[in-house]
């Protein structure tokens, strides 16, 4: 091993205060979203009673939401400019 190793936990402990807050938000996002869409497909089957097909197109439209219009967005926001 080399002697040049640092653990996740003192490099967490080195940064800001305002980068340790943003790196815990992140870590909350992302759990967040991988919790949301097995919750999402079990109450669209049990609760609604929505077809197999139908659940994975809604999670289909979800993600595209999500994570497909942000260059959408994106790209509105740089040519619109931000309202000040």
């Amino acid at each position: 091993m080399s002697g040049s190793r640092v653990s996740i936990r003192a490099r967490f402990r080195a940064l800001s205060p305002a980068a340790r807050l943003l790196v815990v938000n992140q870590f909350g996002i992302n759990v967040g979203f991988y919790m949301v869409v097995p919750f999402l497909a079990t109450y669209l089957v049990d609760g609604l009673g929505y077809a197999a097909a139908l659940v994975g197109v809604v999670l289909g439209v979800r993600t595209l939401a999500q994570q497909g219009l942000f260059l959408v967005g994106g790209t509105a926001a740089d040519r619109l400019a931000a309202a000040r």
